[in-house]
């Protein structure tokens, strides 16, 4: 149903985590997003039973269970933070030949073309602008982009596809953090549910994802009947979801109950929902 709400053919997807502790439980929610429209949509997710990162069993089942659903061929390229690094994992998307671009720490050792090993940023050191580089991670020949960022920053990003704007590229992953944060702080407040319990989170996010996608499709309409307020440095005053749920907010306030348009944003949410079914059934 989710996936179905995206346009078709290949889909920029992110793997990202959010976590955050209920007393003394940690709620550690592991996920893949499709891009769509500056935000991400979720599509699978796991709940990891430990506080810390994810490892190359837990990636590679997520990364498999989508291409066993939608196949291969949906897949343009996949964006990952540095969390998401190691020999292994890389050599598992070289092998499914899975294109990538995946943030990769400074001091990462990497094998230069000359066979001298050192340290990510030793490369772009004193460079200005980005710059480009072909190396070793392991056994694994990759490319890597990078540049300084000030205050002993990098931004390096290795990848095994071509390089070109490969920085520019590694910046949309900057989409499933926008979704993280309608799930959470600027949305529907999800880490303060009082559930621990893993399999009832699994199942309430599967609500919530159905939700904000009404609230998305919501806003798009809106959007086009009245265009979202560009701000004064030239960012707009809300993202398409927020601009839906705070119309929903609106229409079923006790101080301006709107059943009527209401049940118009429901009808909206419906008619989605029956082609989906179409083309499931098709």
């Amino acid at each position: 149903m989710l996936i179905n709400f995206l346009p078709t053919g290949p889909l920029v997807l992110s793997i990202d985590r959010t976590n955050w502790k209920y007393g003394r439980k940690d709620i550690n929610i592991f996920m893949l997003c499709a891009h769509y429209r500056g935000i991400g949509i979720p599509i699978i997710w796991k709940m990891l039973p430990k506080s810390g990162n994810s490892n190359t069993t837990e990636r590679t089942e997520l990364l498999c269970l989508f291409i066993d659903l939608f196949g291969k061929g949906r897949i343009k390229y996949l964006l990952a933070d540095r969390e998401f690094i190691g020999e292994d994992w890389f050599e598992f998307l070289l092998k499914e030949r899975i294109p990538f671009y995946i943030r990769i720490r400074n001091n990462t050792l990497v094998n230069y073309s000359n066979g001298k090993t050192k340290k990510a940023y030793r490369f772009f050191t004193g460079q200005q602008g980005s710059a480009q580089r072909d190396v070793k991670l392991g056994k694994d020949r990759l490319n890597l982009a990078g540049k300084y960022l000030g205050k002993g920053e990098y931004l390096i990003v290795a990848t095994n596809v071509t390089v070109k704007n490969a920085l520019a590229i590694y910046k949309e992953r900057w989409q499933i953090e926008m979704f993280f944060s309608c799930l959470k702080t600027r949305g529907f407040r999800l880490e303060e549910t009082h559930m621990s319990d893993p399999e009832k989170i699994k199942k309430l996010i599967a609500l919530l994802a159905l939700a904000f996608l009404w609230c998305h499709k919501l806003g798009e309409e809106k959007d086009r009947e009245e265009p979202i307020k560009i701000k004064k440095h030239g960012r707009k005053a809300n993202n398409l979801f927020r601009y839906g749920l705070d119309y929903i907010r609106k229409l079923i306030s006790p101080f301006n109950c709107q059943l009527s348009w209401f049940r118009m944003a429901l009808h909206l949410f419906q008619q989605n929902l029956s082609t989906i079914t179409l083309k499931i059934t098709t």
